[in-house]
């Protein structure tokens, strides 16, 4: 027994796989672009948490040369650092590090006694 296929059957067969391979490739580029998009994301949040290091770093030296230091906002290449000191002992710092909307923070606590400054927490914070 042969199969013989009619008129216009393998136009129909064609379009099928047709239109499989384009929902397969569609998927395929839809989960690439969800990729390339998480993975830019986490590389900005990188880059936020280095600038909130950058700030408490900053800040916590500017605490050794000015006790009054209250904060500043530090512009930095492609961030900023917003920084924000309270307290007078212990003292409490808090460098939150924004690039393209993506913000992170950190805050540091420290005691500083006779012009020696002691940090005993800095973590990151939500």
């Amino acid at each position: 027994m042969t199969l013989r296929l009619r008129s216009g059957q393998a136009l129909v067969i064609l379009l099928v796989f047709v239109g499989i391979t384009a929902v397969v490739t569609a998927a395929g580029a839809m989960v690439m672009i969800a990729g390339a998009q998480s993975g830019s994301k986490f590389e900005l949040g990188t880059e936020a948490y280095f600038a909130a290091e950058a700030g408490a770093e900053n800040g916590l030296l500017q605490i050794l040369r000015n006790p009054a230091y209250a904060g500043e906002t530090l512009n930095l290449t492609n961030a900023t650092a917003v920084v924000t000191v309270s307290g007078t002992n212990p003292k409490t710092l808090e460098s939150v590090g924004t690039v393209n909307g993506l913000s992170r923070k950190i805050r540091v606590i420290g005691n500083y006694v006779n012009g020696v400054l002691t940090v005993t927490s800095w973590k990151e914070v939500d």
